[in-house]
């Protein structure tokens, strides 16, 4: 009998469980173990020793035994009967031919449609860029110390402050106009609550 050293064993089994065994064998797992110890114990009790040739050979007549673990096949894909493929045909038909007597758009309608679209994306833009534009207003807003020297910073990021809390519910358009407004009438030399008594007139005007 030939003698194999374990590293040759190793070797083999290795080479073979990568490049040569049945593509549905189980390799990993309880099941993978049981199927590698059926094959090499039927290739060592016929051979005397393991080859890749003799791990074929012993796969090849365990897997019909039904001994060895393999990997299921997937269901072959249903076949349609010819009356299914016929009743398919007939409902396209069908819907085809009800689209054509369903009511149509009038053009009148369609010009009606368009134009609400329009409206719609006009509006959602011009709010959009009201949004950045009420940024834009208040970080160019500055007041300046009085006595005439530069700006006062720490009046100027306080009003800035109260700017930013000004809102005219979701509505950025009116919101930009309402804080344009406030800011021509905030006085020279404003203090904290300006913004606020400003906007209280404002909307004392406009009831």
């Amino acid at each position: 009998m030939a003698i194999q050293s374990s590293d040759e064993l190793i070797r083999v089994v290795d080479e073979w469980f990568r490049n040569f065994c049945p593509p549905n064998l189980v390799k990993d797992g309880p099941q993978g173990t049981k199927n590698a110890e059926l094959i090499l114990g039927r290739c060592f009790k016929k051979h005397g020793i393991v080859s890749i040739s003799g791990m074929t050979e012993s796969a090849n007549e365990l897997a019909p035994e039904g001994k060895l673990a393999l990997i299921p096949e997937p269901p072959a894909p249903r076949v349609k009967t010819s009356d299914e493929i016929a009743a398919e045909k007939n409902a396209k038909m069908h819907a085809d031919y009800m689209k054509t007597i369903a009511p149509q758009e009038s053009f009148d309608e369609k010009v009606a449609r368009d134009k609400q679209k329009r409206l719609v994306e006009e509006r959602a833009k011009a709010q959009s860029t009201a949004k950045g534009d009420i940024e834009l207003a208040i970080s160019g807003y500055e007041c300046y110390r009085e006595n005439g020297f530069g700006v006062d910073y720490a009046t100027t990021d306080a009003m800035r402050r109260e700017l930013r809390t000004v809102k005219f519910g979701n509505d950025m358009v009116r919101t930009l106009a309402v804080v344009r407004q406030i800011i021509q009438e905030l006085p020279d030399h404003p203090k904290m609550g300006d913004v606020t008594r400003v906007a209280e007139r404002l909307n004392a005007r406009l009831k």
